[in-house]
């Protein structure tokens, strides 16, 4: 405390009949007494220390924030703050005004951060959802009159149709004979003689299709005339 210790030098000067008076006291570098210089020293190494790791949290949390929910981060935490209390007191109006504010910071069009990414994602798959379903209940709309007046027709056409995407693709098939009481024993791992088989076949595809490839370049690339010895547009050969 300068203070204190501007009243103790006075008060040792006016012992002494110096006859100076002391105004102000400065302190530019504390000296703490040897036989505490080491506990004073924990204390610094402490305090900085403390101030260190509250600059690194605060640098993670911004950073954090700034990913999850954009650089409109602190609006959006006092808008949910907001909307908790209005919950808490249970007041509809100001539920209603929160949760408003929070759906325009998420607006997908503005906003940035994994949540609306994750928002723009949500709502691409409700889309394709929305629209899937409704081209396929237009489908069995279209359908209806022709099952009223041919059941069977449909039916038969909708069962070949779904038999086809079902055995479409990697699909191994089994054909059991129409006998009953036949005890039957079938590998349900995958065969690898047909494995085999595609790889090939496969493989045969593709270098087919280079070797369309590597013709078709070789048809467009210009013909160069022949040079010097008698072949078409050089000059004659000589005689012997």
């Amino acid at each position: 405390n300068r203070g204190a210790i501007r009243s103790d030098i006075q008060q040792r000067l006016r012992e002494l009949n110096a006859g100076i008076t002391v105004e102000q006291v400065l302190l530019n570098q504390s000296t703490p007494p040897l036989s505490v210089r080491s506990a004073f020293q924990l204390v610094n190494d402490a305090v900085n220390e403390k101030a260190s790791m509250i600059d690194q949290a605060r640098t993670y949390e911004s950073r954090v924030l700034n990913e999850v929910a954009g650089s409109a981060h602190d609006e959006l935490i006092r808008a949910i703050d907001a909307y908790g209390r209005a919950r808490r007191r249970g007041d509809d109006t100001a539920i209603e005004k929160a949760d408003a504010r929070i759906t325009k910071l998420l607006d997908v069009d503005a906003s940035q951060g994994q949540v609306s990414e994750q928002l723009r994602e949500a709502q691409l798959y409700k889309r394709s959802i929305v629209s899937t379903i409704r081209a396929e209940a237009d489908q069995f709309r279209s359908l209806m009159p022709q099952y009223t007046s041919n059941p069977g027709i449909v039916v038969d056409r909708l069962w070949q149709d779904a038999k086809q995407d079902i055995l479409a693709g990697e699909v191994e098939t089994f054909y059991l004979p129409a006998r009953e009481n036949k005890e039957l024993w079938l590998e349900i791992n995958r065969d690898p003689r047909i494995k085999d088989r595609r790889e090939r076949q496969q493989f045969i595809q593709e270098r087919e299709q280079q070797r369309q490839e590597a013709e078709r370049r070789a048809a467009t690339q210009p013909t160069r005339p022949d040079g010097p010895g008698g072949g078409p547009g050089g000059p004659p050969r000589g005689g012997p």
